[in-house]
């Protein structure tokens, strides 16, 4: 059961604690003090700063955009503007994440820019 919880993700959600699958993460959309957590089958808001998100997740989800997490797991395919999910939906690579995100895809998806 511990390794299950593992795979878990707390999340403040309605004045409770909501735990989420971390397989399930599609991606992580900032906005202010909140975030929207987007999974396979929902979209959960929870009060809390992406940067604090973030350092909670483990190393498979990466930091793409000034306002955005993604799951590397879930891309479908991407390009040197934008990457697209494996839930259809399209997220922007921002100027100063581009050289981190091929750096971090180079050893997992073989293609150039």
């Amino acid at each position: 059961k511990s390794k299950e919880k593992s795979r878990q993700i707390g999340v403040k959600y309605n004045r409770n604690i909501k735990h989420i699958n971390l397989d399930q993460i599609v991606a992580i959309e900032g906005y202010g003090n909140y975030i929207k957590i987007i999974t396979l089958n929902e979209v959960t808001v929870s009060l809390e700063k992406i940067s604090s998100f973030e350092s909670r997740l483990p190393s498979h989800f990466l930091r793409i955009h000034k306002s955005f997490i993604i799951n590397i797991y879930k891309i479908k395919h991407y390009n040197h503007l934008q990457i697209v999910m494996g839930n259809g939906k399209i997220i922007p690579i921002g100027n100063s994440y581009k050289a981190l995100f091929k750096h971090h895809l180079s050893s997992m998806v073989i293609g150039s820019w």
